[in-house]
């Protein structure tokens, strides 16, 4: 095999002198490279059906080639942590031990001073600089910058992903007609009748309803350098605008008055009333049972609550409720952390106040609205002249709960009042 790998080089114009005296690296590479023409050279003794004896020998050839290669790469691993361990240890006695101006100042003057102690003469002048430090680098803008930006914070956005969201297209008017049966007038006569009587009558009635689209806005005036020199930034208003608008929108959905408001989710939904029910220590838990009672006793045909929102101190409170002996009290009909009542998901809402809650069935609110956030740009007033842009962001929406809709939901406008009632 030595005498083949020899024939390879000298192939290659290397003889074994010249070899040897190649480093690790180099050496390595040359023994991959004849392994490479050893395993070329079996398959092309495989394809002519050569005897078992001739493969098997190359074989042989080519796994004593692969050892070599090993020790070499071995050899070359080792030399590079010899360096590397060198290279630490010089480093880290010239961090631990470092020079001061006089002992660098005294070194540089050693013969000098050799010279005049033996001759016990004369005399010897060196001069000993100020020691650089940081504090002596000013005006240094050098540092590691991070592309990111700090990102504000805010409360969560609950809402929107709670209802159905359907996009309204161009030339609507901007309103969301809808038509509901009239439960004043509609009256269901039905009963029993007997043979030869006079069958009784019921009323049908429908009303037709309209909503109007709101809308949500928000602008900011940028410079044409900023978004010339500094376009990163200037995304960063595109996002902030977005998020401005999203943070009223939450709250708008939940608590928008109606008017030049969106009809919020809570404004609308109609209020429990408590009834004396002899519950022992009623918790926040039992009162969110007894509203789900309210609703699916008359309207269980239809609706079947699905979430309960509160605000997060409300939800904590109820949460770290504890029995007279200090241990936590965690109703069968919850999960093991209290996220889920009677298969009602509790959502956190910091615009739904404390001491109050809303439930309902959320397939039964929808939102409406001309799809997304419009972000754009344009001049008002003398921007123009200042070089100025305006930023602005608008969303149109409106969520809706059919008049016939909203005995799905229910809302307690007192939570510790209901309680003393739920207790009677």
């Amino acid at each position: 095999m030595k005498k083949k790998f020899e024939t390879f080089l000298t192939e290659k114009g290397i003889t074994s002198e010249e070899f040897g005296k190649k480093s690790a690296d180099e050496q390595s590479e040359l023994w991959a490279d004849f392994i490479e023409v050893q395993i070329k050279a079996q398959t092309e003794l495989v394809e002519k059906k050569a005897s078992k004896e001739e493969i098997a020998e190359l074989i042989r050839e080519k796994d004593e080639a692969r050892a070599e290669e090993m020790k070499v790469i071995k050899a070359a691993m080792k030399e590079q942590g010899e360096a590397m361990k060198s290279m630490s240890v010089k480093l880290v006695s010239s961090s631990a031990n470092p020079k001061s101006e006089i002992e660098v100042a005294l070194e540089e003057k050693a013969d000098a001073f050799k010279k005049e102690i033996g001759e016990k003469k004369g005399s010897v002048e060196f001069e000993i600089k100020t020691d650089v430090t940081a504090a002596s680098i000013t005006n240094s803008t050098g540092a590691l910058r991070l592309d990111s930006i700090g990102q504000l914070a805010h409360s969560k956005l609950t809402l929107r992903d709670l209802f159905t969201v359907i996009p309204v297209g161009a030339d609507s008017n901007g309103v969301i007609r809808y038509s509901d049966w009239d439960a004043a007038t509609t009256a269901r006569a039905a009963a029993m009748v007997a043979e030869g009587a006079l069958y009784t009558e019921s009323t049908a009635a429908w009303e037709e309803f309209t909503l109007e689209l709101k809308k949500i806005g928000d602008t900011i005036p940028l410079s044409e350098e900023t978004i010339y020199d500094r376009p990163r930034f200037a995304r960063e208003i595109n996002q902030f605008l977005s998020v401005n608008i999203a943070i009223v929108e939450d709250n708008q959905l939940a608590m928008g008055s109606g008017g030049a408001n969106m009809d919020g989710l809570y404004p609308t939904a109609p209020t429990y009333t408590a009834a004396a029910s002899g519950i022992a220590s009623p918790s926040t838990y039992d009162l969110i049972v007894k509203m789900r009672e309210a609703i699916m006793g008359t309207y269980g045909s239809k609706y079947s609550p699905n979430f309960a929102m509160m605000n997060i101190s409300e939800i904590t409170s109820m949460q770290l409720t504890k029995d007279a002996n200090d241990n936590y009290v965690m109703p069968p009909f919850a999960d093991e952390q209290g996220n889920v009542i009677m298969n009602m998901v509790v959502i956190e809402n910091s615009n739904i106040a404390n001491n109050t809650c809303v439930i309902g069935d959320s397939r039964y609110g929808t939102i409406y609205e001309v799809e997304g956030t419009t972000i754009m740009t344009g001049y008002v007033g003398n921007n123009f002249g200042k070089d100025l842009v305006t930023m602005k962001g608008r969303k149109r929406e409106a969520l809706l709960l059919r008049n016939v809709d909203r005995t799905g939901f229910l809302k307690c406008t007192d939570i510790a009042a209901a309680k003393v009632t739920l207790a009677t």
